[in-house]
């Protein structure tokens, strides 16, 4: 995979795509044109979406209000089905600023039509339209995010990520507030409220052509008309890199989650809450405020790196919030879970986004957003159809909330090692430098074991904080009801007496980092050392065993050095 050479003639045709000018100032922030380009684009959608939904409800009434928030999710979702495969095949090929000016353009032409759609309040013709402006908006998607990577450095992904999630999120929330205050307040005049669509929609394509332009990449893969098959190889490609995977089904069904919120707040509005379909639309203004700033915060906490483990935890904090919402159904309480239902699932979804886009090759990396579009949006038309599914608004938020703590507890189980680590490193990571110094192998031995007795649980967080990738192995003559427990920790394995040989070494063997034998005692360790498990062992897997003290320096008041030092002496052993 490379980047195709431009010829001076090619890169004069490239140009004419974008306004940008090298070394002039005021081009010098080519994210924050990007940022106001795609949010632009969100505006559009959501503010032409919500004055489609609010004329339809004031032409055929409140009690149809579920029907036509099901109809609307379904006609908006099935482009980003039908196209985004296709749409990530090209941005893996063209220059993806060219695709992004095209995109914006058709989406410029679609906002005006829409004005005469309002005009004859015509259902069918803003159906329709929808459905234009979603599929442009599935074109868009892939080069909209894999652009992100040739725009900024690799260490500034996470921030760039951040940015741009708080800033598609704050265009859902100005969309459905100016949605109900044009509802409002023009007294029904859709016309004039759809002009705003067509004006927002202009500024955003004027600001795609400061963009700097892209190259193009060569990828040997065609578009193919089986999109189901592209989506499928993709994900098949993605299994080969760890986490990616879950990144990928994480971040699909934060989308189900948030498009299930979203379209059944005004029927719960409605029908629980006594409000109207406006107040419906404002009360989840909450939720887009909360992610906004959830994702912009996730940005900062996540630093150089894509902190998977921040998002396992805060998605369980999500699904805490989301069972809550029903339970107290009152406005002001419905407003405080939306928002840190958002401000969770904003800090959810940034890492999983940057993990992706910066563990992804270029050539593949707008297949792989196309790939998780399709399923995020399959996640939305789910959501479309499950609305219509139950009869009470209330019924449906505490189905969705009880699936939401069953899947993302599964993520947290998947990424616990991570979790921890990052809650170890920002807390503990502070206050200790951790080392661990590792002696150099003999070149007949094929692997590194070590043995470890931790004085306290302290020297077990430290080498927490060092890697998330260290997995202990604690030997014991039984379980008990904590080491089951801690079981549900990826990082944590129990053994006792009773596993099999086979087993143990499988385990062992298919660990890339050095495994820590974990010990209650020194007896414990001795005891082990002499069984003949563990003299097959070594017989088997050629391991060298190394065992491990913790050093504590004292560098100031309040920072220490702890170096995990081998077979060091044990006079040795102690804080300075």
């Amino acid at each position: 995979m490379r980047i195709k050479s431009k010829t001076p003639f090619q890169r004069a045709r490239l140009s004419n795509f974008s306004f940008y000018k090298e070394g002039n100032p005021f081009f010098k922030n080519s994210l924050m044109f990007h940022n106001i380009s795609q949010f632009t684009s969100a505006l559009v959608d959501n503010l032409f979406k919500f004055l489609t939904i609010f004329l339809l409800i004031t032409i055929h009434g409140d009690k149809s209000s579920s029907e036509i928030m099901s109809i609307v999710g379904i006609v908006y979702v099935l482009p980003f089905l039908l196209f985004s495969s296709f749409a990530g095949k090209l941005a893996d090929k063209i220059s993806k600023q060219k695709f992004i000016v095209v995109s914006k353009f058709g989406e410029v032409l679609v906002a005006l039509v829409g004005i005469l759609a309002f005009y004859f309040q015509s259902s069918l013709a803003c159906y329709f339209l929808l459905f234009l402006l979603s599929v442009v908006a599935a074109l868009m998607g892939p080069p909209k995010y894999s652009i992100i990577a040739e725009l900024v450095p690799r260490e500034e992904i996470p921030r760039a990520n951040g940015i741009i999630t708080a800033s598609t999120y704050l265009a859902v929330i100005v969309g459905m507030v100016m949605g109900g205050v044009l509802s409002t307040h023009s007294g029904g005049d859709y016309t004039f409220a759809s002009t705003f669509c067509f004006w927002i929609a202009l500024f955003g394509f004027i600001c795609s052509l400061c963009v700097p332009p892209t190259p193009a990449v060569e990828s040997p893969s065609k578009a193919s008309p089986f999109f189901i098959k592209e989506v499928y190889d993709t994900l098949k490609f993605c299994h080969k890199t760890p986490f990616l995977l879950t990144s990928i089904f994480g971040s699909t069904f934060f989308l189900f989650v948030a498009a299930f919120v979203q379209l059944n707040m005004v029927p719960y509005a409605i029908e629980t809450l006594g409000l109207t379909k406006e107040d419906g639309g404002n009360v989840f203004v909450a939720a887009a405020v909360g992610i906004s700033i959830g994702g912009w915060a996730a940005g900062k906490l996540s630093r150089k790196e894509a902190e998977i483990g921040l998002s396992a935890i805060a998605g369980l904090t999500s699904g805490l919030a989301l069972i809550l919402l029903p339970l107290i159904p009152y406005y002001w309480s419905t407003a405080f879970c939306l928002f840190v239902l958002g401000l969770t699932g904003g800090m959810y979804i940034v890492p999983f986004d940057a993990f992706y886009q910066t563990n992804t090759a270029i050539g593949r990396r707008g297949q792989v957003v196309a790939a998780t579009n399709f399923l995020s949006f399959l996640g939305v038309a789910v959501a479309s159809v499950a609305i219509s599914m139950f009869e009470n608004p209330r019924n449906g938020f505490f189905f969705v909330a009880i699936l939401t703590l069953i899947f993302f507890g599964y993520v947290f189980s998947r990424l616990s090692a991570r979790s921890m680590h990052y809650l170890l490193s920002s807390t503990l990571g502070r206050i200790y430098r951790v080392d661990l110094v590792e002696p150099e192998m003999d070149e007949g031995m094929q692997k590194r074991m070590y043995m470890f007795i931790p004085r306290t649980w302290m020297d077990l967080a430290l080498l927490t904080t060092y890697s998330p990738n260290i997995h202990f192995y604690f030997i014991k003559e039984k379980k008990g009801l904590a080491d089951h427990l801690l079981n549900l920790f990826a990082n944590v394995h129990i053994y006792t007496s009773k596993n099999s040989l086979d087993q143990f070494q499988f385990a062992i063997m298919k660990e890339e980092r050095c495994p820590f034998l974990i010990f209650t005692s020194r007896k414990s360790m001795e005891d082990f050392k002499e069984s003949l498990f563990f003299r097959k062992l070594m017989q088997n897997l050629k391991i060298n065993v190394e065992i491990l003290r913790a050093v504590y320096k004292k560098l100031d008041s309040k920072r220490y050095e702890v170096t995990f030092l081998p077979q060091l002496p044990a006079k040795a052993v102690g804080k300075a």
